[in-house]
């Protein structure tokens, strides 16, 4: 659709989309819709992509479906080949680094001034004694239920506030000669052990961890702060190096907001770096030793003393089978009243899924009700999805409750395989179409 709104001499067949900055569901696509497309006004950050916005449109003249900023890179005629299966799965690997690398350190020996988030085990803390005997600023913060500066260069802040984040930073900048170099976050490391999470101290974890170093992400946007951040886990990545237990789990989280910061925000990105299981001062002196490295490496994992660096390697992906769906068994679907949940619903019922639940926060109204309830709602919409699983001759239960409430969930779970069919398969939907 966008190539056809391109002047004829600018299609050469080559474009392919590589991104999008927004998509958003409206409503059932139906059997007919009609396509707008507008291309964007060129300039220097698209090159020589083609950058527009695409609408699609009912019957009715609703906008159903919208993708905002596609943008479409030309690809040489030999390279626009159908992809293969294989093409598109990679997985990450680490790879040691050399020793002739990892004996390469700074060279830059002049002052800096660093903003620790430290642990209640000492890596923080002996980190920032061994910045400061070099002859470097270290400011030291830790997690804490009151906002306090307990002494000169040490604070407690409060995980969930921002306006804590915002107060320290603003104050290690005013205090600070010359700016701040770098902030390191290693409160991570006081998450429990893999085999020791509850759900209690999983989202407490969350809150110190994750939680805590978005907000300090957003202060540091708030206060205009620039400086690289570091996130520090341990034990949170399997590196293949001997230690596929990964007691970290509670950490992995970090992982994955520090690679979303690193893709959004690069003038504050510094790096993850996984430590292993080595005691405090060993882990401190590792970790200094990899501030001080002046390569480009920002996904780092320490193993008894040697250095592994994330790469992407192409996996070959094995001949997917079938889907078999048991007629006697049950199949839960979480979100399961929103579009895209009763579309995997439907889908299900169509491979032969006989009993499925639907399960979401607000449910439907009484069976007895659904005749009265107005065509324009959402709860109709909701309705008429259900009805048509079940002309398929499928059995359709919703059930309102929050999958977060650990005991309401586990509840409801227990009747499978009693006074319900035993559950085979759950499908977690996490997205949100609009």
């Amino acid at each position: 659709m966008m190539l056809a709104a391109l002047p004829a001499n600018s299609r050469n067949g080559g474009q392919r989309p590589i991104a999008f900055e927004r998509l958003e569901i409206h409503g059932e696509l139906g059997a007919c819709v009609r396509g707008h497309a507008v291309i964007r006004p060129h300039d220097e950050a698209s090159g020589d992509d083609v950058v527009g916005d695409v609408e699609l449109i009912d019957a009715g003249g609703q906008v159903v479906a919208s993708v905002a900023g596609l943008r479409l890179a030309k690809v040489a005629v030999e390279e626009a080949e159908p992809d293969a299966a294989g093409d598109w799965t990679y997985q990450v690997i680490w790879e040691r680094t050399p020793d002739a690398d990892r004996a390469a350190g700074s060279l830059d020996a002049s002052t800096k001034n660093w903003l620790v988030m430290a642990d209640r085990a000492g890596v923080g803390a002996t980190l920032a004694d061994r910045l400061r005997a070099r002859g470097d600023h270290a400011v030291i913060a830790f997690a804490g239920d009151r906002f306090a500066s307990t002494a000169e260069g040490a604070w407690v802040i409060r995980p969930g506030s921002a306006e804590d984040f915002a107060h320290v930073l603003r104050d290690v900048q005013a205090r600070s000669t010359p700016s701040l170099s770098g902030s390191i976050f290693l409160w991570g490391l006081d998450a429990p052990a893999a085999g020791t999470i509850t759900t209690a101290t999983l989202e407490e974890a969350q809150e110190v961890g994750a939680g805590a170093a978005l907000r300090l992400v957003q202060a540091m946007r708030e206060t205009g702060v620039a400086a690289p951040l570091r996130i520090v886990t341990r034990q949170a990545q399997a590196t293949g190096s001997g230690d596929d237990a990964v007691p970290g789990l509670a950490q992995a989280p970090l992982w994955g907001l520090g690679r979303g910061i690193a893709a959004e925000h690069p003038e504050l990105w510094g790096g993850l770096v996984d430590l292993d299981g080595a005691e405090p001062a060993a882990a401190a002196s590792a970790l200094l030793e990899e501030l001080d490295r002046q390569d480009d490496e920002d996904q780092v994992a320490l193993r008894k003393g040697q250095r592994y660096v994330a790469r992407l390697q192409r996996v070959t992906v094995a001949e997917t089978q079938p889907v078999t769906l048991k007629a006697d068994a049950a199949y839960l679907v979480t979100g399961g009243l929103g579009i895209l949940g009763l579309k995997i619903a439907h889908w299900l019922a169509e491979q032969g899924a006989r009993h499925l639940t639907l399960m979401g926060r607000r449910g439907l109204p009484d069976r007895a009700a659904w005749a009265s309830i107005p065509q324009d709602s959402d709860v109709f919409r909701q309705i008429a999805g259900i009805q048509a699983i079940e002309r398929l001759g499928t059995t359709v239960e919703v059930a309102a409750l929050d999958v977060g409430d650990e005991k309401q969930l586990t509840a409801y779970l227990d009747r499978f395989g009693r006074t319900a069919p035993p559950l085979r398969g759950i499908v977690q939907r996490r997205c949100h179409a609009r």
